[in-house]
């Protein structure tokens, strides 16, 4: 299981509930992979989601070891929660989930922790390959962090996002951002380390 003394939880007074993992990953865990924006049961066409979308992301599941942590940045579902969830959590055998809700994540942090996350949240903080790193579902503002990896905007002209949603585009420019996207990963899950590799290097 996680080892809950090693996580502090901070609770805001909007709701928001705030994450530290305060240990250093290295020797921690095995490798940290990375998702969001699944959308199970979403018709999305505007993002160019085909039929079978769910089959592919669920597929890449696979390579998620029992050491592993898996960190969802939120979207899960948009119908049929349980079916889902459950779903998803056949592929991923490691105790170590960690969901960042969504704006669709509507149900309550205890539904999502008795339907088998083991720590749901609204953003968590890890230090990692030199980083301290911010995870969130919309951009955040840093706050300290060196990066902020988020999700939220799948694979629309960032042009389009600004015209919506001026106020995350404009932190997401910074060039500390980094966007999680599953329609621009071919739908398959992403390690930490290869999204700070591309980092360093400068890729998107």
């Amino acid at each position: 299981m996680l080892d809950f003394s090693k996580i502090l939880f901070l609770k805001h007074g909007n709701g928001f509930m705030t994450c530290t993992i305060i240990e250093d990953w290295k020797g921690m865990m095995n490798k940290i992979w990375i998702i969001s924006d699944t959308h199970f049961g979403h018709d999305m066409e505007w993002a160019d989601r085909k039929s079978g979308f769910e089959e592919k992301i669920l597929e890449s599941l696979r390579c998620v070891n029992i050491n592993d942590m898996i960190i969802h940045l939120g979207d899960v579902s948009f119908y049929d929660d349980k079916k889902w969830h459950l779903e998803f959590f056949r592929k991923v055998l490691t105790n170590k989930k960690i969901l960042i809700r969504g704006n669709h994540d509507k149900r309550s942090m205890s539904w999502y922790l008795d339907i088998g996350w083991n720590c749901v949240c609204d953003s968590i903080v890890i230090n990692a390959f030199g980083f301290k790193i911010l995870f969130s579902h919309i951009p955040l503002a840093l706050n300290g962090n060196d990066i902020n990896v988020h999700g939220h905007f799948h694979n629309k002209p960032i042009e389009e996002v600004r015209k919506i949603e001026p106020e995350y585009v404009s932190l997401h420019e910074d060039g500390k951002h980094i966007l999680i996207s599953l329609e621009n990963s071919k739908y398959q899950i992403l390690s930490l380390e290869s999204i700070i590799k591309n980092y360093r290097k400068g890729k998107p």
